[in-house]
């Protein structure tokens, strides 16, 4: 009977090392293909390319594991305008998500482990800049880098987390399986229940769906 797999991913990008290596190779082999293939320097070509093409792919799987892992801290915006909120005559919608399975609890199970927590709290950092913008708000010239620091902006790696409150984890872990939710019209006439103390993102998670 086989048994299932779950997917591994809040931990070290080990993926970066094999493509670095493969990179290197298909360098080499490409740029002097002589002492390795002095021959045959058809296939020294042959080869670097399938080494470029195994890095390229290895490099793409370690930024995937990158962007989990980042997903699980801070959630990506999701914005609409009034005009662009999707319209049907039959549904309503409700926003993003994605239907909840045991991968998702896998996932989340391992986010809330001490061995996985370190890859989903803010780093050293991150706090560092937190407590240098609360020590020197008020100092005459640094008060205006701690307020770039808590600037909520794109080229601001190190900004503060939006204050929605939730846990990003939440729906970070079913990220890439999200797709539009829709409600039949006719189901407006019940009523959903959201159950929650403050803070918990009730809120944030509705938007998102």
């Amino acid at each position: 009977m086989a048994s299932e797999v779950f997917d591994s991913r809040l931990r070290p990008a080990i993926e970066f090392l094999p493509a670095m290596v493969l990179g290197g190779g298909g360098a080499l082999l490409g740029a002097a293909p002589g002492p390795f293939f002095p021959l045959m320097p058809g296939l020294a070509t042959l080869v670097a390319a399938v080494f470029l093409a195994l890095a390229g792919w290895r490099f793409y799987q370690g930024c995937q594991i990158l962007r989990y892992r980042r997903q699980l801290k801070r959630l990506p915006r999701y914005v609409l305008d009034a005009e662009a909120i999707p319209y049907s005559r039959h549904r309503l919608f409700l926003g993003r998500g994605f239907q909840w399975d045991q991968r998702h609890s896998q996932r989340l199970i391992e986010a809330r482990s001490p061995s996985g927590r370190r890859y989903v709290e803010p780093g050293r950092l991150y706090r560092a800049v937190r407590v240098f913008e609360l020590r020197f708000e008020h100092t005459p010239v640094l008060a205006h880098l701690a307020r770039l620091t808590a600037r909520d902006a794109r080229w601001n790696l190190l900004r503060p987390l939006p204050p929605v409150g939730g846990d990003p984890a939440l729906h970070g872990v079913g990220l890439e399986d999200e797709e539009p939710i829709w409600m039949a019209l006719g189901e407006r006439v019940g009523h959903t229940l959201v159950l929650g103390t403050t803070r918990v993102g009730k809120t944030s998670g509705v938007a998102r769906g």
